[in-house]
């Protein structure tokens, strides 16, 4: 297989003025304050914070005076955080876990109505990096991702990952 690259390695062909102003956090304003949250959300959320959870927020997330600038497509949109992934997550040191309840918003959306598997496999990614990066304290990436689905998500329906 080809790559046909149109710009060269490292460079944007047209200058992507989304990374460059503060995004909209796709992280709850106070916990668990989310339209879509249910009764669901708060046992297993409770269940974290029983086990010594710690609330986590993503850098790109934290109040505007403090997020940095970011290109990744979890965090930079012209469209309204509700569309896109939401989560609320903690992450438990004694068992070096980072989890939490993900919603994945019309923007995710591959075969109609349900989250395209990118998207959910782009979310497992990250969180299974952070993870390590929290544990390690080092710069942790991931150089083999392999997902076996075991079936359709409907999209807006908030689920647990760990």
């Amino acid at each position: 297989e080809t790559a046909l690259c149109l710009s060269s390695p490292g460079s944007r062909a047209v200058p992507d003025a989304a990374i460059n102003r503060q995004q909209p956090s796709i992280a709850a304003p106070s916990p668990r304050d989310f339209s879509w949250w249910c009764s669901e959300c708060d046992v297993y959320i409770d269940g974290l914070d029983g086990a010594g959870g710690v609330p986590f927020v993503a850098p790109p997330d934290l109040p505007a005076a403090g997020a940095p600038p970011t290109s990744n497509w979890l965090h930079v949109t012209d469209t309204d955080p509700y569309r896109r992934v939401q989560y609320e997550a903690r992450f438990v040191g004694a068992t070096r876990t980072l989890a939490g309840v993900v919603r994945f918003g019309t923007d995710t959306e591959g075969p109609p109505g349900h989250v395209h598997g990118g998207a959910m496999a782009t979310v497992a990614d990250a969180i299974s990096a952070t993870a390590a990066i929290k544990t390690s304290g080092m710069v942790c990436l991931t150089t083999n991702l392999a997902c076996s689905y075991r079936g359709m998500l409907p999209v807006d329906t908030p689920v647990a990952v760990r």
